[in-house]
């Protein structure tokens, strides 16, 4: 366990910092624990996954490769897929076409699904809004039963 947590953990009363403005609490320094961004291994190891089991079978066709790329965004713990094209009416800009979002909860072990809605916000995937694995995750997506992610 890292030092720090388990110091945290020990904690028994409300600690206020007034150097720093915040409250230290064993359950807030858990907390952050918890929800921290993926390491510089696991983003490598992610982003082989995502290339090698999503990309390899989603890739633009090579005639529209130049006009159109693949791409995902890592933030905290979870994952955006999505295309990047130009926009239909004005080629000379670009737009991201989202796909999907998987994000990891730590404290579970599992990945949760999203997919984006005409209201444009992220919403659990109905058929298997979970999976044990991103490679299963991505399979999910891959498969979409209900065409929410490619229509």
């Amino acid at each position: 366990m890292n030092p720090i947590l388990s110091a945290a953990l020990r904690l028994r009363h409300r600690r206020t910092s007034p150097r720093l403005g915040f409250e230290l609490t064993a359950a807030g320094i858990a907390g952050f624990f918890l929800s921290m961004a993926f390491t510089d291994l696991e983003n490598a190891e992610h982003t082989a996954t995502i290339k090698k089991l999503f990309w390899a079978h989603r890739r633009p066709p090579l005639r529209i490769r130049e006009l159109m790329r693949e791409g995902q965004r890592f933030d905290g713990q979870a994952i955006e897929l999505f295309f990047v094209r130009p926009v239909f009416n004005d080629p000379s800009r670009q737009t991201e076409e989202s796909i999907a979002k998987v994000q990891f909860v730590r404290s579970q072990g599992v990945w949760r699904i999203f997919w984006k809605r005409a209201d444009l916000k992220w919403h659990s995937y109905p058929p298997c809004p979970k999976a044990k694995t991103l490679a299963a995750a991505l399979r999910t997506i891959a498969e979409d039963a209900n065409g929410c992610f490619f229509g």
